[in-house]
């Protein structure tokens, strides 16, 4: 139990790097492109490089922000779930909630990435002739996981939250 708040300060300070870095790739990958047939092939593969152009990356970019944000907020809430623990306190209040926040981030991230990645397949098939446009829908097996796990995460958080209730 003496080790529960060294471990959350080392935890706290992993997931607060995670969201540094984190936002920051994702602004070198959108950014740092040589071409624009980068962003093109990861999602729509097979198809040639006419020009996107640079209005579609910018909101392809302005799209990705939406499941971008809410990993980063899921993030932060586990960060400030590992901050309660700093003190050694073995139920910290709100603790429950934060749990179950990360939890509905993790639930809310899945259909905004679904959403994201359609809609910019087809912005970035717009210039291209009629008939060769795509819209691709992905859902594979990692985002079953991450709906299973998020939400396990709120119902833990949600039991949590009651049990500190109880207790008071």
């Amino acid at each position: 139990m003496k080790n529960i708040p060294r471990l959350a300060k080392l935890m706290s300070a992993i997931t607060g790097l995670t969201i540094f870095f984190l936002a920051a790739a994702f602004i070198f990958i959108w950014f740092n492109h040589t071409q624009e047939s980068d962003i093109l092939e990861q999602y729509l593969p097979g198809i040639s490089n006419t020009g996107i152009g640079r209005t579609n990356l910018k909101i392809g970019f302005l799209m990705s922000l939406l499941p971008l944000g809410l990993l980063i907020y899921g993030l932060f809430q586990v960060f400030r779930f590992f901050r309660l623990y700093v003190s050694g306190e073995l139920f910290p209040p709100h603790a429950g909630i934060l749990l179950s926040r990360f939890g509905l981030a993790l639930l809310g991230v899945v259909p905004a990435k679904i959403l994201v990645y359609a809609l910019t397949s087809v912005i970035f098939s717009l210039h291209l002739p009629s008939g060769k446009r795509q819209l691709s829908v992905a859902f594979g097996s990692e985002d079953f996981l991450l709906l299973v796990i998020g939400g396990l995460i709120f119902m833990i958080g949600h039991l949590l939250n009651s049990a500190t209730e109880v207790a008071e």
